[in-house]
Formats: C-alpha cells, structure tokens, sequence
C-alpha cells in the first residue's frame, strides 16, 4: 500500500470508535486521558475492500493498524489482504 492513510470518517466519529475501544477492552489500560487525546491527534479509521492489498513483503510502512471489524488473510507472496 503505498501513499498516506485517509480516515474515512470525521474526527468525531473516530473519537467516538477510540471511546468504545477503551470501554470494551483492554488495549487502553493504562492510559490517562491525556495520552488518548494523543493518539486522536494522529488516528485514522480506514475501509478496506475485500481483496485490496495492505502490504507486500519487504514494502516499508509507516502505520500500525487495528483490525476492528473482518478478518485478514496472509496470501500467496506474501499480500497481507481484507478476506
């Protein structure tokens, strides 16, 4: 995948998301408020399509994804793609 990451949604709508992570698991343990503000700052919620390519072995990249809905599937040369 190369270029940069749009978020598919306003920051409200990803505030809203970050909020619902934070309640519903542990991934945020830990963090004061302030450090979820942070991570607003720089949050993008991104659609993928079935099918589309992530990532190629070897590919540098520049993000660190959640999966918050579907699955992923490791393919044939290594295509990291939606299933």
């Amino acid at each position: 995948m190369s270029g940069k990451l749009l978020s598919d949604i306003d920051a409200a709508q990803s505030k809203r998301i970050l909020e619902l992570i934070s309640t519903e698991t542990n991934i945020f343990n830990g963090f004061a408020p302030g450090d979820m503000d942070e991570i607003l700052t720089v949050l993008k919620i991104v659609t993928f399509k079935k099918g589309e390519r992530l990532a190629v072995k070897g590919e540098a990249l520049d993000f660190f994804g959640l999966l918050l809905y579907g699955s992923l599937r490791i393919g044939e040369a290594a295509k990291l793609t939606p299933a």
